[in-house]
């Protein structure tokens, strides 16, 4: 498994806007984005311009682009804005901050997301693009480190620093450049944003498509060492076949998001969620992803299921030794002792007949533990009062 390095902490007494900056939480080109806090306050995540560029305007513009996005835009599937201060010394925007792994660092650590789970994650960001495009603004950079997966299960999207405001989203020239070159993401960019032409919203629903196929696969539909022939590839290519296990129903919504046409895609945001939930409802197996995300832990002991069960043995037959001692004549022990033994036996109970029913056969890691620690604090005491 692979992990992700620890984040260097910011110097000491390091301020922006009146916000400490804690530590570096995640970079791009134009700026870097720290967890930071104000005295009192609710940490966020503090995207600050990179020192050398502080006093380009266009990159002001386009930090003033994204709070003149971000505040149009209400969803629980954003990052939504708090504070922002674009033409200040020092230009900074503050979003909630959103504890969790990108979509990028998800996939490396825990590995490829398929089935049900894709299907939930995906809806998620078609739920976002729903409402990004409901207030007139294109994302037109949706890729993995741009969609945070928070340790509480939620799915953000993130990053609004070339997205585009118009009154028609379905119509939209490709006027922002940068350094002479096309902006976004050249791994996740539609056929019509690599050739420089006129988007709509379904250029994002493509984007969401390769995101879709990276998370399946842990891989970009187009990789070459060649940015030009990356380019090509979105524009003239096809993308590598999907795994044999992926269904039919996620490779057809993955294949019509990545349509080199766009009248070939979904018609928009709410039609693709349509579809991902209808295919999510068909689904017999049990989605996963969210629980996962909020224990880590569980999600690596969930692999082993035998594991688990080993666990759950050892404490049954633990309880039964309890049990055994607790009742031998020989050692009356106190109504307090008593009473404990019976409610750690209750518990026992509880977590097989957990066991049995679960759907994923894996009881409560944590349940485990606490009984097994109420197994030790027992014994220490019948031990206690043995000796007397």
């Amino acid at each position: 498994m692979t992990t992700t390095p620890r984040p260097p902490a910011a110097p000491p007494g390091l301020t922006v806007g009146g916000y400490a900056l804690l530590t570096r939480i995640g970079e791009g080109g134009m700026g870097v984005v720290h967890l930071a806090q104000k005295p009192g306050g609710a940490r966020v995540a503090l995207k600050v311009l990179r020192p050398h560029i502080v006093g380009d305007d266009e990159a002001r513009a386009r930090l003033a682009r994204e709070v003149g996005s971000l505040s149009r835009i209400r969803s629980p599937r954003v990052a939504e804005i708090l504070d922002a201060d674009p033409w200040g010394p020092v230009p900074f925007v503050a979003t909630r901050y959103v504890p969790g792994l990108s979509l990028h660092d998800h996939v490396v650590e825990e590995g490829p997301i398929g089935g049900v789970d894709l299907l939930w994650f995906a809806t998620c960001l078609a739920e976002a693009l729903e409402a990004v495009h409901a207030c007139g603004v294109l994302h037109r950079d949706i890729k993995p480190s741009n969609v945070l997966v928070g340790s509480d299960g939620i799915v953000k999207l993130v990053d609004f620093g070339i997205a585009k405001v118009s009154t028609d989203v379905r119509t939209m020239s490709q006027e922002l450049t940068q350094s002479g070159g096309i902006v976004g993401s050249p791994l996740y960019m539609s056929a019509e944003q690599c050739s420089g032409k006129p988007l709509d919203a379904r250029s994002d629903l493509y984007s969401l498509g390769c995101v879709m196929y990276f998370a399946l696969t842990g891989s970009p539909p187009f990789v070459s060492e060649s940015l030009v022939d990356i380019v090509r590839q979105h524009v003239e290519a096809d993308s590598e076949p999907l795994p044999e296990h992926v269904s039919g129903a996620i490779s057809n919504l993955i294949e019509t998001a990545m349509a080199k046409q766009p009248s070939d895609r979904f018609g928009g945001a709410a039609d693709m969620d349509a579809a991902l939930t209808a295919a999510a409802a068909t689904a017999r197996e049990p989605r996963r992803l969210r629980r996962n995300a909020r224990r880590p832990v569980l999600a690596k002991l969930n692999r082993h299921p035998r594991i688990v069960s080993a666990v759950l043995v050892a404490v049954s037959l633990a309880a039964l030794g309890a049990y055994k001692l607790l009742n031998d004549p020989a050692t009356e022990l106190n109504t307090q002792l008593k009473t404990q033994k019976m409610r750690y036996l209750a518990e026992v109970a509880a977590a097989n007949a957990d066991a049995q029913h679960n759907a994923d056969h894996n009881p409560s890691i944590p349940q485990c533990v606490a009984l097994s620690q109420s197994f030790d604090q027992l014994m220490q005491a019948r031990l206690k009062l043995a000796a007397h």
